[in-house]
């Protein structure tokens, strides 16, 4: 079958809301170009990646890349990214080329190597299954959805702090689960259950095809849906689970929102890590959990975005 590319340059900013409209539109899979990735790795120095030395590397825009099958209509396409903000024509540079006959699942299987994230986590594509180290803990995915593979700073911050912060044998709470990754490697590094909650509904069938490709049972990690800010049987069953630790790799928005009944989720003495907050709102972020009486224990960031370990008042 031949192909045609649809390749996006557009500021980092609009990568989920771009990667959403291509997904719905039947893409297959992306390939995602994001230069501060490549200088995130070069600077924790988990790539030996010699190629770029003395090269300046731009950050601050991605490039996506899509395959669609070279007889279909891109106009509802075209519409739909148009449709996303009026100054599209400036902020997007769309062109397209049509690809030779190849086998470009192959090719893009290829795309997606082992990643290495915080000490010992190895976050794998369940196709490249290679042999996990002595020490290290093996994550296996599916890419190709939208949702987090970890490699986005947002995921693996959160997994970085939930290496050190992580009760052995507790429980876990993932609220914004996507693809179940965090619920999953926190029980890969020992929490002895997860429970994973989202309000898409397309989660439901990613967690599920996660959970069987790290061969954990529902017991040990359980999924509900739901929207936690508005769901009252959601908030009465996360309460009843009594996580030690709660995890929320989300927006800002909904952080500040969540830091006033998370305390009420979270087991005596629990900690909640919260990922997924652009640097200009880490103001507002921690006027909130001043007001709801949370303490941050630990700030990291990178990129852009920043992510916090806190315990609330009531357990110091």
């Amino acid at each position: 079958m031949n192909y045609i590319q649809i390749t996006i340059n557009a500021p980092r900013a609009w990568e989920d809301a771009l990667t959403m409209v291509l997904y719905a539109h039947g893409a297959p899979g992306l390939e995602i170009e994001d230069p501060s990735i490549i200088v995130a790795h070069l600077a924790r120095g988990d790539w030996d990646a010699s190629v770029f030395d003395g090269r300046i590397i731009e950050t601050g825009r991605v490039t996506l890349h899509a395959l669609f099958p070279a007889d279909i209509s891109f106009n509802s396409l075209f519409e739909d990214i148009a449709a996303l903000t009026p100054q599209h024509k400036s902020l997007f540079n769309i062109t397209s080329a049509a690809l030779p006959e190849r086998d470009w699942q192959q090719v893009w299987r290829e795309s997606f190597p082992t990643l290495k994230v915080g000490r010992t986590l190895l976050i794998i594509p369940y196709w490249n299954q290679d042999k996990v180290p002595v020490h290290k803990t093996a994550v296996m995915i599916a890419p190709g959805q939208a949702f987090g593979t970890g490699d986005h700073a947002t995921t693996a911050l959160a997994l970085e702090l939930m290496e050190d912060y992580l009760p052995k044998g507790g429980k876990v709470l993932d609220v914004g689960c996507g693809s179940g990754i965090l619920a999953i490697a926190a029980v890969k590094l020992g929490a002895a259950q997860a429970l994973a909650v989202d309000n898409d509904p397309l989660c439901d069938k990613s967690v599920n095809e996660h959970r069987l490709l790290n061969y954990l049972t529902k017991e040990k990690l359980n999924y509900l849906p739901g929207d936690i800010l508005l769901d009252s049987s959601l908030q009465s069953a996360c309460r009843d689970f009594a996580p030690q630790l709660l995890i929320s790799n989300i927006v800002a928005e909904v952080i500040i929102e969540l830091a006033a009944m998370a305390a009420a989720f979270i087991a005596k003495n629990g900690l909640w890590i919260c990922s997924g907050i652009l640097h200009e709102k880490e103001q507002l972020v921690l006027q909130a959990f001043s007001i709801q009486g949370w303490h941050v224990l630990e700030r990291r960031e990178r990129e852009c975005w920043l992510a916090f370990c806190c315990r609330h008042r009531n357990y110091e």
